[in-house]
């Protein structure tokens, strides 16, 4: 009889576990998309009355909306990017195109003030170079695996 009830007071040990384990989640997950929230905000005032784009503590998050970095970054992944103009060679950037759009390539070469930028997956160079002042930063960290996730959304 008494095995019976230590075993029920196990469970209950492991059931409140559990409930604890599931409402901490519960309290990361609010807090996330609280401060997702709140970034989103402060990143949208920020650009509307500046007209650039906004970086928190010199770090801004991006997702990818094409598919000419893969294999190494998928469409729908998102990317963490330094605010930097400090580039080299082989570095995947962030930067403004010509045509004032925000782009993720590789760097393959740099001559002078000029930068040459690439899409993994492209066959050839971007038609035109960049310079330093186009360059938003370089991308420090991707995660590709909320690309599935992310992906429903860009249809």
């Amino acid at each position: 009889m008494r095995g019976e009830f230590d075993g029920l007071e196990h469970e209950k040990d492991n059931t409140e576990k559990q409930n604890k384990g599931k409402q901490l989640r519960s309290y990361i997950i609010t807090f996330i998309c609280v401060a997702c929230a709140v970034y989103s905000l402060c990143g949208f005032y920020h650009q509307q009355k500046t007209g650039e784009l906004f970086f928190f503590l010199g770090y801004r998050p991006v997702v990818i909306v094409s598919g000419s970095m893969e294999e190494t970054i998928q469409t729908g992944a998102i990317v963490l990017t330094k605010k930097t103009t400090d580039i080299q060679e082989g570095d995947i950037i962030f930067f403004k195109n010509g045509d004032n759009l925000p782009i993720v390539h590789r760097c393959v070469r740099i001559e002078g003030d000029q930068y040459y930028t690439k899409g993994d997956k492209n066959k050839s160079e971007d038609w035109k170079p960049i310079k330093k002042e186009d360059i938003y930063g370089k991308v420090i960290f991707r995660w590709n695996a909320i690309a599935p996730l992310i992906q429903k959304f860009l249809v």
